[in-house]
């Protein structure tokens, strides 16, 4: 079967991409095979390949639609928003990922060390989201929100390092630390970036 009678490309890319997500959590990118990811959608192999161009592609837009892309959705626009009061939320929740995103992040790591499609488009996916924090960083020194000593590449690779630790750390069934002494470390981290407590 194609695309469901009654459901829009944007109905039936969100539900192969769920459908994805599950498959790749449950067997990994090695794994996993397209038509496994169909059967558990219930589509034929049309509406994969009509929107992404490879089984790699499925795979990175899944870790995008389901895990950095939550990031992106929330940041702040350029100029708008405290992007302190963001990265303070956003950095107190990261000791409670859910154990299938770990999974899928990785199996990502595994996997790009095995395939450099894999590998490009991780890579990508990373990299874009450090640039949108760079951006978003950058605008705010501009905005006097942030200090103008602190170094927007180095804040959002640290944000990148802590998030992928979290990931892995969830698939591996770490214990968390005390939620509210990692939220007030975070907090504190924070506060060191603002233009009234940073350098």
């Amino acid at each position: 079967m194609g695309r469901k009678a009654g459901v829009t490309v944007e109905e039936t890319r969100a539900e192969l991409l769920g459908a994805a997500a599950r498959v790749f959590a449950r067997k990994g990118y090695d794994g996993a095979s397209i038509a496994d990811i169909c059967k558990e959608a219930g589509l034929s192999t049309g509406p994969v390949y009509a929107h992404y161009g490879s089984k790699a592609e499925l795979f990175v837009a899944v870790l995008e639609e389901h895990g950095h892309e939550q990031f992106r959705k929330v940041l702040p626009r350029q100029g708008g928003g405290d992007v302190a009061d963001f990265l303070a939320t956003a950095g107190s929740m990261v000791d409670r990922r859910p154990p299938e995103m770990g999974k899928l992040v990785l199996s990502a790591i595994v996997a790009s060390g095995r395939d450099p499609e894999v590998a490009r488009l991780v890579r990508s996916w990373l990299s874009g989201t450090e640039e949108l924090l760079v951006a978003t960083l950058r605008a705010a020194q501009a905005d006097g929100t942030i200090a103008k000593g602190a170094q927007p590449e180095t804040i959002s690779r640290l944000v990148t390092i802590i998030g992928l630790g979290s990931y892995l750390t969830s698939a591996l069934g770490v214990p968390a630390p005390d939620h509210d002494d990692w939220s007030k470390l975070v907090a504190s981290l924070v506060d060191v970036m603002r233009s009234d407590g940073g350098t």
